[in-house]
């Protein structure tokens, strides 16, 4: 992953790299609850949430709940990648 700006999707096995003004890769955004991604949204505040305490709490939270439903689907690298194809973002 050597394209600047980019960091890796922080799913539990995915390799998408993902544009830093995003979280996640969609695919994985969607696994979280509705609740918890708007709670992303409006701690981020457009920005002026960034590093709060109640925003890295919401990102922590969606990271989890992420990684809990991967786990639940079986989702593993692989068949992340196949689902989305190659160089998704």
């Amino acid at each position: 992953m050597n394209m600047p700006n980019v960091h890796k999707c922080p799913g539990d096995g995915c390799d998408q790299g993902i544009p830093y003004n995003r979280l996640m890769c969609r695919a994985d955004w969607y696994r979280v609850p509705k609740p918890l991604r708007d709670a992303v949204w409006e701690t981020w505040d457009s920005g002026r949430g960034a590093a709060s305490a109640a925003h890295t709490a919401a990102i922590l939270a969606a990271i989890d709940a992420c990684n809990r439903a991967r786990a639940a689907e079986g989702v593993s690298a692989a068949s992340s990648t196949a689902a989305r194809g190659p160089g998704h973002v």
